[in-house]
């Protein structure tokens, strides 16, 4: 049997130390220099190395550092890829509400991308028919878990009106039929109270996105209602939802400019009353802001890390094989104007849109959704060829089939080339969280 190294192998030199990484299937030990030595002379000659150290060899062969030399990893990556895009047994549903917003953040994906707002609110008829659609889904189909995610504009605007009476719905269903129940909203949080908490509960409501702009006078300035600050009832409902919820997980996003980073660690003191455990932090650069500077980020990433928050580096996400939630077949957004679509971060025209909710609960879709998946975003020579592929799972489905349809440059829609973290840094950040390096 003939072997080689990896293609996805890393080997990082950092304070002395070497990283060693696999990143096709996420492991990580580290060696002092003289030890990474006699390794690279043991890489030399792998045959040898399997007579000489059989144990050793077998370890580094089952962590994916060596691997037969007829092997394809990149095909292998694609094959899982493709598993979780075309999962048969999950079907997940975003569901917008309402495009409006109790806050008017200056850069909000809405505006920006100029939706189209005919009406406030999703009306009775469009809710029934997605009451019809669940009712079609979960009992005509051989689905394991079904799981909604709530977005908008501010989904909870419309809360009792909207949110509630579906949750429920879908909840007694699911429970009715034995299916996994999950749920996601992205919210601003400004408008939860312990009512609503003691609901979400009831409904498995546990996976939050919420998002803050920095520290309190930062963030008043972009986050206000009408003027009015909303820092400190937003920071009062994480704390309190990490507290009250159960196995909640919250991604508080806090999305940056450089004078946001500068001022970052006050937030800290404001969350020392939360569940650290249940919160994991996502820095987001604004996009429509130059690049950051990145030792700054990383001295942000570092403080909440101290404080014992986790972090989240989106650019890479190691066992993923997906880029977005939206590239699953499975997962469809419902805008609350009873359209069909496969991003939010589109102006929900005629033009973006895959099909409409019929009066029976059908999804009727429309020639365009084909485009999306006759191929899928990796499988092109960019992907393939990139070490990074099994960290960074490539471009999102949405980017791919525009690029196909405008023939844009690929490197507009690299995730690692506009990443403010580069490959490196997640890898020693990695192995900092694994207690290799010090905090």
């Amino acid at each position: 049997m003939v072997y080689r190294l990896s293609k996805y192998n890393y080997f990082i030199e950092y304070e002395n130390k070497v990283i060693c990484y696999n990143g096709l299937n996420d492991k990580l030990f580290v060696l002092n220099q003289r030890e990474f030595n006699d390794f690279m002379q043991l890489f030399l000659k792998l045959l040898d190395f399997k007579k000489k150290y059989p144990s050793l060899f077998n370890k580094l062969r089952k962590w994916g550092f060596i691997v037969r030399n007829d092997s394809d990893e990149t095909n292998d990556y694609l094959e899982k890829y493709k598993e979780t895009i075309y999962n048969p047994k999950v079907y997940s549903v975003t569901i917008n509400p309402t495009l409006k917003c109790n806050l008017g953040c200056w850069y909000c994906s809405v505006g920006l991308a100029n939706a189209q707002i005919k009406y406030n609110k999703m009306s009775a008829e469009t809710l029934g028919r997605i009451k019809k659609h669940f009712k079609n889904v979960i009992e005509y189909n051989a689905y394991s878990l079904v799981h909604i995610d709530w977005f908008g504009g501010e989904p909870l605007l419309y809360y009792d009106e909207i949110i509630k009476p579906i949750a429920s719905y879908v909840y007694e269903l699911t429970l009715k039929h034995s299916i996994s129940f999950t749920q996601f909203v992205t919210t601003n949080a400004f408008l939860i109270n312990k009512s609503m908490l003691n609901e979400f509960k009831k409904f498995n409501l546990q996976y939050f996105q919420i998002t803050i702009d920095g520290n309190e006078k930062k963030h008043n300035k972009v986050r206000n209602e009408e003027g009015k600050p909303t820092y400190k009832k937003i920071i009062q409902n994480i704390v309190d939802i990490s507290n009250i919820i159960p196995n909640v997980k919250i991604y508080l996003r806090i999305n940056y400019d450089k004078k946001t980073l500068l001022k970052i660690s006050d937030i800290l003191e404001d969350l020392q009353n939360s569940k650290k455990d249940r919160i994991t932090i996502d820095f987001q650069k604004v996009w429509q802001v130059p690049a950051i500077e990145s030792s700054i980020l990383k001295e942000a990433i570092m403080l909440f890390k101290k404080d014992g928050f986790k972090v989240r580096l989106y650019a890479f996400r190691p066992f993923q094989y997906f880029s977005c939630q939206f590239d699953k077949k499975n997962h469809i957004v419902i805008n609350y104007d009873g359209t069909i679509h496969k991003c939010t971060a589109r102006d929900y025209s005629d033009k973006s849109k895959v099909g409409d909710i019929s009066s029976s609960g059908e999804i009727v879709f429309n020639d365009k959704i084909n485009a999306y998946y006759n191929k899928l975003p990796i499988e092109n020579e960019f992907c393939k060829e990139c070490k990074h592929l099994p960290i960074c799972c490539g471009p999102c489905t949405q980017k791919m089939y525009e690029k196909r349809q405008w023939k844009s440059d690929f490197n507009k829609i690299c995730l690692v080339k506009n990443s403010p973290i580069k490959p490196d840094t997640f890898i020693i950040e990695k192995a900092r969280d694994l207690g290799y390096l010090s905090v």
